[in-house]
Formats: C-alpha cells, sequence, structure tokens
C-alpha cells in the first residue's frame, strides 16, 4: 500500500499551536505548555523587527487529523529567512535572504518511520525554489547529529571547544572581577554596537578575501537581535526558576543593566565576551568574542584575557548554579586581531584557577552540541561558495 503525504504551511492559531505542542515535548518539558508560550511572547518582545519564519508540517493525506480535530502531525520545522550578504569578485556586497531550517522534530510516536526525512526532502524542495526566486545557491541549519543532515547536501564542521567542567568546583564569587582594572560587565547598549562593528568588519574581510581568491563568500547578517534572543530566554527561565533573584520579568526598554542580576557578558581591557545562559542544557554557552582592532596584545596576553573573561561566565554558572561553561573557537569573528589556541586559553584558564584554589578545570574537547551546516543548492548557479566566520550560534 502506498502511502502519500501532505506537506503543510501552518499558519492558523489551533494549528500552530498543534506544532508548538511538539516542540514543546521535545525541548522544554521540564515547563508546562503555557509557561512555554509564555516564554515564546517574552522573548519575541525583545526583538526589534519580526522573525518572519513559517511552520511546516507532514500530513498523512489519509489521517489529516485526529479525532478531537487537531492535526495529526508526522514531523514538523521551522523555516526561518536569514538576513546575509554575498561577496562575488568584482561586485559590490549584496544583502539577500537565505532560507535556513530549525526545529526539526517529530513526535515520539512517529519516530524511526522515515517521516522527517519525507519532509526534509520536500522542504529542500521549496529552499531550491527560493534560490531560483532570491538568487542565493546556499542554505543553512545548525544540528546536534550532522551526520543524519549530509544526506540532505548539507555539510558540517566538527570543531573542538574549551569545556570547564563545574560540577565538583568551588565557586567564585562575581565581585572578584569588579575589582580587576579595565573590567566591566557588558550592558544591551553594548550588544547593539557589538553587531555594528561585526558587521562592518564582516564585510571588508569578505571583500579582502574574495579578491584574492575569486571564491564567493556569504555571512549572516550581524544583528543585534541575536543577543535579545538569549538574553530573553535566559531572562525567562531565571525568573521561572529563582523568583526570589527576579521576582518579575523586566519590562523591555525599562532595564537598568547595572542593577539587573542576569549578566550576559563582559569586557577586559580589548577583548569582549557574550553568553547565553541556557538552563535547559545546564551550561553556560559563550556565544561570540570581540577583539578591538586597536588590541596590542601578544597570543599569550590574548589567552590570559580570554582566561578572565571565562572565569566571569563562570561566576555566573555558580549563581545560577548551571554545571559547565563551554566555548567553540568558531565564535571569534575571522581577523579579530592576534590570534589564539583553545590550548593556550585552557593553560591561562586552569593556571589561573590553581593560584585562586578554585577545582574548575578547563580542557578541549570534542564539540558535542550544534554545529553550523550550509547546503549549496544547483538550482541557481554552482558557483563556489564559502561561508564566512560561522559562529557557533548565528547572527540573527
Amino acid at each position: 500500500m502506498t502511502v502519500s503525504y501532505i506537506l503543510k504551511q501552518v499558519d492558523s492559531p489551533e494549528d500552530l499551536t498543534a506544532a508548538g505542542r511538539i516542540q514543546h515535548g521535545q525541548w522544554y518539558n521540564q515547563i508546562s505548555f503555557d509557561k512555554f508560550n509564555d516564554k515564546v511572547k517574552f522573548i519575541s518582545s525583545t526583538y526589534s523587527k519580526p522573525l518572519d519564519s513559517t511552520q511546516w508540517v507532514l500530513l498523512d493525506s489519509e489521517t489529516p487529523t485526529k479525532d478531537n480535530g487537531q492535526l495529526n502531525i508526522l514531523s514538523s520545522l521551522v523555516l526561518f529567512p536569514r538576513p546575509v550578504t554575498v561577496v562575488e569578485k568584482g561586485k559590490a556586497p549584496q544583502e539577500v535572504i537565505s532560507p535556513s531550517i530549525m526545529a526539526v522534530v517529530t513526535p515520539p510516536e512517529y519516530r524511526g518511520k522515515g517521516y522527517a526525512s519525507h519532509l526534509l526532502r520536500e522542504i529542500t524542495k521549496i529552499i531550491d525554489q527560493q534560490a531560483k526566486d532570491n538568487k542565493v545557491n546556499f542554505s543553512t541549519l545548525w544540528s546536534e547529529v550532522g551526520e543524519y543532515y549530509s544526506a540532505f547536501g548539507y555539510k558540517s564542521l566538527t570543531p573542538e571547544e574549551l569545556y570547564i567542567d563545574l560540577s565538583e568546583a568551588a565557586p567564585v564569587e562575581s565581585t572578584f572581577y569588579t575589582d580587576l582594572d579595565e573590567f566591566s560587565w557588558l550592558g544591551t547598549a553594548d550588544f547593539e554596537n557589538l553587531a555594528q562593528v561585526d558587521k562592518t568588519k564582516l564585510i571588508k574581510e569578505m571583500i579582502t578575501a574574495t579578491e584574492g581568491d575569486g571564491i564567493t563568500r556569504v555571512a549572516i547578517n550581524p544583528d543585534a537581535d541575536f543577543f535579545r534572543f538569549f538574553w530573553g530566554s535566559s531572562t525567562f527561565d531565571a525568573h521561572t526558576t529563582y523568583p526570589e533573584i527576579i521576582p518579575a520579568l523586566p519590562v523591555i526598554g525599562e532595564i537598568d543593566d547595572e542593577y539587573f542580576p542576569l549578566k550576559t557578558g563582559a569586557r577586559y581591557g580589548p577583548v569582549y565576551i557574550i553568553w547565553e545562559i541556557n538552563f535547559g542544557s545546564d551550561t553556560v554557552r559563550v556565544v561570540r568574542i570581540h577583539i578591538d582592532d586597536t588590541s596590542t596584545l601578544t597570543s599569550q596576553e590574548l589567552a590570559n584575557h580570554l582566561a578572565v573573561l571565562l572565569g566571569a561566565a563562570v561566576s555566573q554558572a555558580f549563581k545560577w548554579k548551571l554545571s559547565s561553561v563551554t566555548f567553540w573557537k568558531g565564535d571569534t569573528p575571522v581577523g579579530s586581531g592576534t590570534d589564539f589556541t583553545l590550548e593556550d586559553v585552557k593553560v591561562a584558564f586552569n593556571a589561573a584557577n590553581a593560584e585562586k584554589e578554585r577545582a574548575a578545570e578547563a580542557a578541549v574537547v570534542v564539540r558535542k552540541l550544534t554545529v553550523p551546516m550550509i547546503r549549496i543548492s544547483n538550482e541557481y548557479n554552482k558557483t563556489p561558495v564559502e561561508w564566512h566566520s560561522p559562529g557557533y550560534y548565528p547572527w540573527r
């Protein structure tokens, strides 16, 4: 018996709720569905502009709905339009829209039947059509199961990361860092400025590289909404988990950075570090590192600065009772100044911790979390494309 399927873009409140329940069950079941919806609304309120994402589901044509009238979803995903810059040799940089796949999930009762694969095959047809319409020959995604997506034409990176295990470490007070000259916690205005700096540097680097070797380069445009997403998610979870520390969600636009207890970034001299406090994954994830162009730090001095900033991230992990801090070098924009290795940072961090008699220890390991992937579409052209400065988490 041949089974036929329906690919459906859902947009009604009822259908979006049905798809949302599947995502909730996969990634957010530690909170109620109502609380999950509240979180989505709060995060959305932090953005400066609409996301414009679309929700897609796969249905069985024979039984597209359940007895209660809700969609009988076999698998679902989100298609997210990402603003990107494309630099071709001899041409001015162009800003275009590239589709990105997110939140692929199949309900537990339907797993192992190939539904997600069927959904992805159908979605790549849509992506290829969009490639022709928008003259963009690539799409992106971030995955924890990279090899799975290689069957659909995506190529992944397998980078190493710095992992700091705090499960048996002695806590350190965040006030330690306020005594250091040139140290400060970052605020919301800093995120806006860093996004603009990143975009300017990124385009300049891409032009230089492409004029040198002729390879077309693409990069997701820096945008402060990237930080707003992580800030909003972390803030909501902190409020839910520790209402005695954050008794009420802050009003967007009325945040006093100096006194707000949840810190998501710090600066030490010419080096900036931004992180996500992820309660669901029990970790603080570094999501961006900046090094000023004017920096004159040697490689060793830079490693020492990063060790201090990672220590600041560790202090926040202790504050919110999380068990690790992670850092991938891919989060440092290409051409950010003096180079460094993860091994350098590991040695500097461990030496500083030994001196302060704290038990936290860093190690360099193969990444186990999300890695970026890119897929080249032949529907537009076959020009070689290189993804410039992919980063662990994308800019929006």
